[in-house]
Protein backbone atom coordinates (compact mmCIF):
# COMPACT_ATOMS: atom_id res chain seq x y z
CA UNK A 1 0.00 0.00 0.00
CA UNK A 2 1.47 3.34 -0.85
CA UNK A 3 0.34 7.28 0.41
CA UNK A 4 -0.27 9.82 -2.08
CA UNK A 5 3.58 10.57 -2.18
CA UNK A 6 4.88 7.21 -3.82
CA UNK A 7 5.97 6.04 -0.10
CA UNK A 8 4.94 2.11 1.04
CA UNK A 9 2.94 2.80 4.23
CA UNK A 10 2.01 -1.43 4.39
CA UNK A 11 3.24 -4.59 2.45
CA UNK A 12 1.73 -8.27 2.51
CA UNK A 13 3.38 -10.62 0.68
CA UNK A 14 1.40 -14.05 -0.19
CA UNK A 15 2.57 -16.98 -2.43
CA UNK A 16 -0.42 -17.40 -4.62
CA UNK A 17 -0.31 -19.20 -8.02
CA UNK A 18 -3.16 -17.45 -9.96
CA UNK A 19 -4.04 -20.59 -11.89
CA UNK A 20 -4.85 -22.61 -9.00
CA UNK A 21 -7.66 -20.06 -8.44
CA UNK A 22 -11.34 -19.09 -9.78
CA UNK A 23 -13.04 -16.27 -9.89
CA UNK A 24 -14.54 -16.98 -6.39
CA UNK A 25 -10.81 -17.41 -4.78
CA UNK A 26 -9.66 -14.48 -6.48
CA UNK A 27 -12.31 -12.35 -4.90
CA UNK A 28 -12.03 -14.25 -1.53
CA UNK A 29 -8.09 -12.86 -1.91
CA UNK A 30 -8.42 -9.56 -2.61
CA UNK A 31 -11.52 -8.95 0.16
CA UNK A 32 -8.66 -10.56 2.82
CA UNK A 33 -6.01 -8.54 1.77
CA UNK A 34 -8.01 -5.24 1.43
CA UNK A 35 -9.95 -6.55 5.05
CA UNK A 36 -6.52 -6.26 6.69
CA UNK A 37 -5.57 -2.62 5.72
CA UNK A 38 -9.54 -1.24 6.19
CA UNK A 39 -8.13 1.21 8.48
CA UNK A 40 -5.66 2.88 6.16
CA UNK A 41 -6.99 2.30 2.72
CA UNK A 42 -9.56 4.75 1.26
CA UNK A 43 -12.56 2.28 0.70
CA UNK A 44 -13.20 4.68 -3.10
CA UNK A 45 -9.84 4.24 -4.21
CA UNK A 46 -9.48 1.65 -6.64
CA UNK A 47 -6.76 -1.30 -6.23
CA UNK A 48 -4.21 -1.34 -8.49
CA UNK A 49 -3.28 -4.79 -9.59
CA UNK A 50 -0.36 -5.85 -12.55
CA UNK A 51 0.67 -9.41 -13.69
CA UNK A 52 -1.10 -12.40 -14.98
CA UNK A 53 -4.14 -10.88 -12.92
CA UNK A 54 -4.82 -9.32 -16.47
CA UNK A 55 -3.99 -12.71 -18.25
CA UNK A 56 -6.69 -14.82 -19.64
CA UNK A 57 -6.03 -17.32 -16.51
CA UNK A 58 -6.57 -14.17 -14.30
CA UNK A 59 -9.96 -11.77 -13.64
CA UNK A 60 -10.51 -9.94 -16.76
CA UNK A 61 -7.79 -9.91 -19.78
CA UNK A 62 -5.86 -6.73 -19.96
CA UNK A 63 -4.37 -7.19 -23.51
CA UNK A 64 -0.53 -5.79 -24.43
CA UNK A 65 0.68 -2.34 -25.08
CA UNK A 66 3.64 -3.07 -27.76
CA UNK A 67 7.10 -1.42 -27.77
CA UNK A 68 8.52 1.06 -27.22
CA UNK A 69 5.53 2.05 -24.97
CA UNK A 70 5.20 5.05 -22.99
CA UNK A 71 3.53 5.47 -19.78
CA UNK A 72 0.57 6.95 -21.31
CA UNK A 73 0.44 3.98 -24.10
CA UNK A 74 -0.14 1.92 -20.64
CA UNK A 75 -2.32 4.47 -18.96
CA UNK A 76 -5.14 4.69 -22.18
CA UNK A 77 -5.62 0.54 -21.82
CA UNK A 78 -5.87 0.52 -18.28
CA UNK A 79 -8.86 -2.03 -17.65
CA UNK A 80 -11.59 -0.84 -14.68
CA UNK A 81 -13.27 -3.61 -13.40
CA UNK A 82 -15.50 -4.35 -10.00
CA UNK A 83 -14.15 -7.66 -7.75
CA UNK A 84 -16.86 -8.59 -5.44
CA UNK A 85 -17.30 -4.96 -4.24
CA UNK A 86 -13.74 -3.72 -4.63
CA UNK A 87 -12.89 -1.37 -7.70
CA UNK A 88 -9.57 -2.59 -9.19
CA UNK A 89 -7.60 -1.03 -12.68
CA UNK A 90 -5.82 -3.74 -14.18
CA UNK A 91 -2.52 -3.02 -15.86
CA UNK A 92 -1.97 -4.59 -19.08
CA UNK A 93 1.11 -6.23 -20.39
CA UNK A 94 3.60 -5.52 -23.15
CA UNK A 95 4.38 -7.06 -26.01
CA UNK A 96 7.79 -6.49 -28.66
CA UNK A 97 10.23 -7.68 -30.87
CA UNK A 98 13.51 -7.92 -29.24
CA UNK A 99 16.51 -7.27 -30.52
CA UNK A 100 17.26 -10.95 -31.41
CA UNK A 101 14.38 -10.89 -33.92
CA UNK A 102 12.08 -12.89 -31.32
CA UNK A 103 8.54 -11.88 -30.17
CA UNK A 104 8.56 -11.82 -26.85
CA UNK A 105 6.02 -10.48 -24.02
CA UNK A 106 5.28 -9.99 -19.93
CA UNK A 107 2.94 -8.90 -17.73
CA UNK A 108 4.12 -7.55 -14.48
CA UNK A 109 7.13 -6.22 -15.08
CA UNK A 110 6.07 -3.19 -16.90
CA UNK A 111 5.05 -1.54 -13.76
CA UNK A 112 8.67 -1.91 -11.69
CA UNK A 113 10.43 -0.48 -15.41
CA UNK A 114 8.13 2.25 -14.97
CA UNK A 115 9.67 2.66 -11.59
CA UNK A 116 13.11 2.41 -12.82
CA UNK A 117 12.09 5.48 -15.50
CA UNK A 118 10.41 7.42 -12.74
CA UNK A 119 13.70 7.19 -10.59
CA UNK A 120 16.50 7.51 -13.02
CA UNK A 121 14.81 10.18 -15.40
CA UNK A 122 16.55 10.62 -18.34
CA UNK A 123 18.83 7.59 -18.66
CA UNK A 124 19.52 4.77 -20.83
CA UNK A 125 18.84 2.43 -18.67
CA UNK A 126 18.65 -1.69 -18.96
CA UNK A 127 17.06 -3.38 -16.02
CA UNK A 128 16.80 -6.99 -14.98
CA UNK A 129 13.18 -6.97 -13.49
CA UNK A 130 13.83 -11.46 -12.13
CA UNK A 131 10.56 -11.32 -9.51
CA UNK A 132 10.46 -15.49 -10.86
CA UNK A 133 11.40 -18.20 -13.02
CA UNK A 134 11.91 -15.43 -16.12
CA UNK A 135 14.39 -12.75 -16.02
CA UNK A 136 13.20 -10.19 -18.27
CA UNK A 137 15.66 -7.60 -19.45
CA UNK A 138 13.92 -4.91 -20.39
CA UNK A 139 15.62 -1.73 -22.39
CA UNK A 140 14.51 2.14 -21.10
CA UNK A 141 14.82 5.28 -22.20
CA UNK A 142 13.37 8.52 -23.84
CA UNK A 143 10.72 7.88 -21.62
CA UNK A 144 9.33 4.75 -22.66
CA UNK A 145 9.94 0.51 -22.35
CA UNK A 146 12.11 0.56 -25.70
CA UNK A 147 12.22 -3.54 -25.51
CA UNK A 148 13.03 -6.61 -24.00
CA UNK A 149 14.14 -10.00 -23.76
CA UNK A 150 13.45 -12.78 -21.95
CA UNK A 151 15.80 -15.93 -20.29
CA UNK A 152 14.63 -18.85 -18.74
CA UNK A 153 17.95 -19.32 -16.77
CA UNK A 154 16.00 -19.30 -13.12
CA UNK A 155 13.69 -22.43 -14.52
CA UNK A 156 16.73 -23.86 -16.09
CA UNK A 157 18.09 -24.39 -13.19
CA UNK A 158 15.29 -25.05 -10.91
CA UNK A 159 14.63 -27.90 -13.46
CA UNK A 160 18.04 -29.03 -13.37
CA UNK A 161 18.09 -29.05 -9.69
CA UNK A 162 14.66 -31.61 -9.69
CA UNK A 163 14.38 -33.55 -12.27
CA UNK A 164 18.07 -34.54 -13.88
CA UNK A 165 21.25 -36.28 -13.24
CA UNK A 166 22.78 -33.54 -11.09
CA UNK A 167 19.73 -33.44 -8.81
CA UNK A 168 21.58 -35.08 -6.10
CA UNK A 169 24.53 -32.71 -6.22
CA UNK A 170 22.45 -29.57 -6.39
CA UNK A 171 20.35 -29.46 -2.53
CA UNK A 172 23.02 -26.42 -1.12
CA UNK A 173 22.00 -22.91 -2.96
CA UNK A 174 24.83 -21.29 -4.83
CA UNK A 175 26.75 -18.91 -3.68
CA UNK A 176 28.87 -16.35 -4.34
CA UNK A 177 32.47 -18.12 -4.49
CA UNK A 178 34.83 -18.61 -6.32
CA UNK A 179 33.61 -21.57 -7.80
CA UNK A 180 30.59 -19.42 -9.15
CA UNK A 181 32.84 -16.80 -10.22
CA UNK A 182 35.25 -19.08 -12.63
CA UNK A 183 32.17 -20.91 -13.78
CA UNK A 184 30.71 -17.45 -14.81
CA UNK A 185 33.37 -16.63 -16.64
CA UNK A 186 33.53 -19.85 -18.60
CA UNK A 187 29.44 -19.34 -19.46
CA UNK A 188 30.63 -15.85 -21.21
CA UNK A 189 33.20 -18.00 -23.28
CA UNK A 190 30.46 -19.20 -25.04
CA UNK A 191 30.34 -23.11 -25.87
CA UNK A 192 27.35 -24.99 -26.05
CA UNK A 193 25.01 -24.56 -22.86
CA UNK A 194 24.44 -28.61 -22.94
CA UNK A 195 28.16 -29.29 -22.27
CA UNK A 196 29.18 -26.96 -20.52
CA UNK A 197 26.04 -28.29 -17.84
CA UNK A 198 26.92 -31.56 -17.79
CA UNK A 199 30.72 -30.27 -16.74
CA UNK A 200 28.84 -29.92 -13.44
CA UNK A 201 28.89 -33.24 -12.79
CA UNK A 202 32.04 -34.52 -14.53
CA UNK A 203 33.88 -32.23 -12.35
CA UNK A 204 32.44 -33.52 -9.48
CA UNK A 205 33.44 -37.30 -10.24
CA UNK A 206 37.06 -35.97 -11.21
CA UNK A 207 36.49 -34.29 -7.66
CA UNK A 208 37.49 -31.06 -9.09
CA UNK A 209 34.58 -29.83 -7.06
CA UNK A 210 33.15 -30.76 -3.80
CA UNK A 211 29.31 -31.49 -4.43
CA UNK A 212 28.20 -28.69 -1.78
CA UNK A 213 30.13 -26.15 -4.89
CA UNK A 214 27.72 -27.77 -8.01
CA UNK A 215 24.83 -25.16 -7.40
CA UNK A 216 27.71 -22.12 -7.78
CA UNK A 217 29.09 -24.12 -10.55
CA UNK A 218 25.63 -24.75 -12.57
CA UNK A 219 24.22 -20.92 -11.99
CA UNK A 220 27.61 -19.69 -12.90
CA UNK A 221 27.25 -21.30 -16.22
CA UNK A 222 23.84 -20.29 -16.85
CA UNK A 223 23.98 -16.71 -15.94
CA UNK A 224 27.41 -16.55 -17.60
CA UNK A 225 26.08 -17.57 -20.67
CA UNK A 226 23.20 -15.21 -20.65
CA UNK A 227 25.09 -12.24 -19.94
CA UNK A 228 26.90 -13.35 -22.92
CA UNK A 229 24.40 -12.00 -24.64
CA UNK A 230 24.08 -8.35 -22.68
CA UNK A 231 24.49 -5.10 -24.86
CA UNK A 232 25.45 -2.95 -21.55
CA UNK A 233 27.77 -0.37 -23.81
CA UNK A 234 24.12 1.46 -25.18
CA UNK A 235 23.28 2.01 -21.48
CA UNK A 236 23.95 4.96 -18.75
CA UNK A 237 23.25 1.99 -15.73
CA UNK A 238 21.89 -1.36 -15.34
CA UNK A 239 19.25 -1.78 -12.69
CA UNK A 240 18.64 -5.16 -11.21
CA UNK A 241 15.35 -5.56 -9.38
CA UNK A 242 13.72 -9.59 -8.08
CA UNK A 243 14.39 -12.16 -5.36
CA UNK A 244 18.09 -10.92 -3.75
CA UNK A 245 19.98 -14.23 -3.56
CA UNK A 246 19.34 -14.21 -7.11
CA UNK A 247 19.85 -10.97 -8.63
CA UNK A 248 23.49 -10.30 -6.20
CA UNK A 249 24.62 -13.46 -8.12
CA UNK A 250 23.58 -11.48 -11.51
CA UNK A 251 25.57 -8.50 -9.54
CA UNK A 252 28.23 -10.49 -9.16
CA UNK A 253 28.66 -12.01 -12.28
CA UNK A 254 28.10 -8.89 -14.07
CA UNK A 255 30.75 -7.00 -12.01
CA UNK A 256 32.90 -9.71 -14.38
CA UNK A 257 31.92 -8.17 -17.56
CA UNK A 258 32.91 -4.83 -16.00
CA UNK A 259 29.65 -4.12 -15.47
CA UNK A 260 28.67 -2.10 -11.79
CA UNK A 261 24.92 -3.01 -11.80
CA UNK A 262 22.41 -1.17 -8.98
CA UNK A 263 20.47 -2.97 -6.90
CA UNK A 264 16.57 -1.86 -6.67
CA UNK A 265 14.70 -2.10 -3.86
CA UNK A 266 11.20 -3.92 -3.72
CA UNK A 267 9.62 -0.38 -3.13
CA UNK A 268 10.27 0.94 -7.44
CA UNK A 269 7.35 -1.03 -8.13
CA UNK A 270 5.90 1.57 -6.01
CA UNK A 271 6.59 4.12 -8.39
CA UNK A 272 5.38 2.68 -11.58
CA UNK A 273 2.30 2.27 -9.94
CA UNK A 274 2.53 6.36 -9.16
CA UNK A 275 3.26 6.97 -12.54
CA UNK A 276 0.43 5.46 -14.18
CA UNK A 277 -2.23 7.11 -11.76
CA UNK A 278 -0.93 10.71 -12.63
Amino acid sequence: MIDEAGNTIARQEHAIRMADLDRAGMSDWLARICADISGQRDANEPVWLAGMIGSPLGWAEAGRVSCPATPEDLRRRLQHHQVGDIPVVIVPGLACLSRFGDRDMLRGEEVGALGALELHPGQRILLLSAPGMHGKWIELGKDAIQSFHTAMTVELATIISEHSILASHLEKPPADDETFRDAVVRGMEGGGLARLIFSVRAAILAGRIAPAQAASQLWGLLIGAEIRELNTEDHDCVLLSGSHPIVELYCSALSLRGVRAILLDRDSAAWGFMRLRV
